[in-house]
């Protein structure tokens, strides 16, 4: 099996893969229509802004076709010149006012894999903090002086321990 180096490509194909879902959820004709356009310029888009900066030679080269491709759809979906020309520099004000972090990940790293266990790690010093007492004083509560064990909160609505 051949290795897709291309980021860009790598995204177009997982573009087509959705595509293809899509197609044999609802009609083929669905792909055609102005809306499934706009979400596939919208993807496009961010493909190209989050890969312009640090792309390769050959991924500059891909980028390239790959503007015009959007073009090409900016003048299907939007035909009259001036409302291009408003979205652009809406599109523009807006980028600027409201900067993105990139949020596209055509490949995952190896730190996205991992679990985070940080969450877990909390919760069990959030216990900690709760049950204050050592092994051997729950020991001793439980067996040794059982009405200790009475003492503690019962909640009204549940009955439940707190």
């Amino acid at each position: 099996m051949q290795v897709v180096r291309n980021r860009v490509v790598k995204g177009m194909e997982d573009w087509l893969k959705r595509e293809n879902n899509m197609a044999q959820l609802f009609s083929p004709h669905t792909l055609r229509t102005r809306h499934f356009q706009k979400l596939k310029l919208d993807y496009l888009r961010e493909l190209n802004r989050t890969l312009r900066k640090d792309a390769s030679r050959e991924e500059r080269m891909t980028l390239r076709i790959l503007r015009g491709e959007m073009k090409n759809m900016e003048r299907w979906l939007y035909r009259h010149p001036l409302e291009r020309l408003i979205r652009n520099i809406a599109r523009l004000v807006n980028d600027l006012l409201f900067p993105r972090p990139k949020m596209l990940v055509v490949e995952q790293t190896s730190w996205m894999m991992k679990v985070n266990h940080s969450s877990a790690r909390k919760v069990q010093q959030h216990e900690a903090k709760d049950n204050t007492l050592r092994p051997e004083q729950v020991y001793k509560q439980k067996v040794q002086k059982p009405e200790l064990l009475e003492k503690k909160r019962v909640s009204p609505k549940k009955g439940l321990r707190m």
